[in-house]
């Protein structure tokens, strides 16, 4: 396989799994820290609202989660942080690639 189709199947896995990544950590973030969530969005947070997810992706890029208390919700968020940089990271790199 070439470069540009690999980077295209994993950017699409990436889908996927940043999807359920996203679901487990809102899941435990109501559990652990149900007020997190109006810190995240003091309109009111809605998993699924685009709004929200703008939101969440800010705390995310400032790295807040930081100060949670729970080491597996940090984690989660962690991962889900780093997940975001690996998918538009490969992006860019698929870009440059289908632009040569």
């Amino acid at each position: 396989m070439e470069v540009d189709k690999v980077l295209i199947v994993l950017l699409v896995a990436c889908v996927p799994i940043a999807a359920i990544l996203y679901a487990v950590t809102i899941e435990r973030t109501r559990q652990v820290a149900p007020d997190l969530l109006d810190q995240i969005d003091p309109h009111g947070f809605r998993a699924m609202n685009a709004g929200s997810q703008v939101r969440f992706s800010g705390y995310l890029l400032r790295r807040g989660y930081r100060e949670i208390g729970d080491p597996m919700l940090r984690r989660l968020f962690a991962a889900f942080h780093g997940l975001f940089w690996c998918f538009c990271l490969g992006w860019l790199v698929l870009t440059v690639f289908l632009l040569r």
